[in-house]
């Protein structure tokens, strides 16, 4: 599992509530969420801000698009060649 989506899931579970209260309250699609914490959506800055501003101090979009900006350079680093 990718340090991103941990760290998606350890803030949700901080702030004591679901990824239902979290579409709600962050006005992003349940299966978008979903897809976000399963890893199968990219997260935008739009999306990191909402989420953001959902989750209030559990969870800053600036650390969350440099986890996934360094998760995507690993593995494209992977699969690099000259």
């Amino acid at each position: 599992m990718s340090a991103t989506i941990l760290y998606l899931e350890d803030s949700l579970r901080q702030t004591g509530h679901t990824k239902a209260w979290l579409s709600r309250m962050s006005g992003i699609s349940t299966k978008h969420i979903n897809q976000l914490f399963h890893g199968f959506a990219p997260i935008s800055v739009p999306v990191a801000l909402k989420l953001e501003y959902a989750m209030g101090p559990y969870l800053d979009a600036a650390d969350l698009m440099a986890m996934q900006a360094r998760e995507q350079v690993r593995l494209a680093r992977e699969h690099f060649k000259p």
